[in-house]
């Protein structure tokens, strides 16, 4: 039996065959889950294009973190694909091009702060309240984060503070941003799990001992498979 037989799971951020969340819907149907993605604006055409990539056909839902209406309408198309959700998966981020190149500062205008905050961060509670009336129970929601939400990456810039906005603060053990505490908070009480993955990528294959099908052996609860699913990289095969 895989790690999510018979779970309902919905990707976000899936444009290309590359897309971490590409790997992460390629493993949950792999693992027997039936997923579902979205995809926004004129992203859409390619998300549906790399849906058809995927082991078994899905469905692409519209889901523009931009437009309000969207978080009913996805909420409703969801629930008449799926019923109910076990998972949500959160791969979305965007900056305008200055804003992710060259000097922090020069790069940096109000507009395109809000951009990134808005799609970036915001798109996460977002998500979350369209998700939750479809939660079961011990339902997960992951976010995905990167580095540049802790320390300087060289041309990360406005994004690394929309990331740091979304994330998990590393400064403080158990130190949450105010997007993703609150969101903790309220899917908490609802009886399912919030976490953030920070993928960490290798040229090398994992090891024996730290490979996919090893750590999928201790894999207990669809946080925890989620969790591990973005991790994984095409040199992590699944068993």
């Amino acid at each position: 039996m895989g790690l999510l037989e018979g779970k309902k799971i919905v990707v976000t951020g899936v444009l290309m065959e590359s897309s971490l969340a590409f790997r992460v819907a390629q493993l949950a149907q792999r693992e027997g889950a039936m997923v579902v993605l979205t995809g926004a604006g004129r992203g859409l055409s390619l998300t549906q294009r790399t849906a058809r990539k995927l082991d078994s056909a899905v469905d692409v839902f519209e889901f523009d973190v931009t437009v309000a209406d969207h978080v009913e309408s996805a909420r409703e198309q969801v629930r008449g694909s799926l019923g109910t959700v076990d998972g949500v998966v959160h791969s979305i981020g965007f900056a305008p091009r200055e804003a992710i190149a060259g000097d922090f500062l020069e790069g940096l205008s109000r507009e395109s702060f809000r951009i990134a905050h808005d799609i970036s961060a915001y798109s996460f509670p977002a998500l979350a309240k369209a998700a939750l009336p479809l939660l079961n129970d011990k339902a997960s929601l992951l976010t995905l984060t990167y580095l540049g939400a802790e320390r300087v990456v060289p041309n990360y810039n406005t994004m690394g503070l929309a990331k740091a906005s979304l994330s998990v603060s590393y400064s403080q053990q158990d130190d949450q941003s105010s997007t993703s505490m609150y969101a903790v908070a309220i899917v908490n009480y609802q009886g399912g799990t919030v976490n953030l993955g920070a993928p960490q990528f290798s040229t090398t294959a994992p090891s024996a001992s730290n490979s996919y099908a090893t750590q999928a052996a201790n894999v207990s609860s669809i946080s925890d498979a989620l969790n591990l699913m973005s991790q994984c990289g095409d040199s992590y095969p699944v068993s």
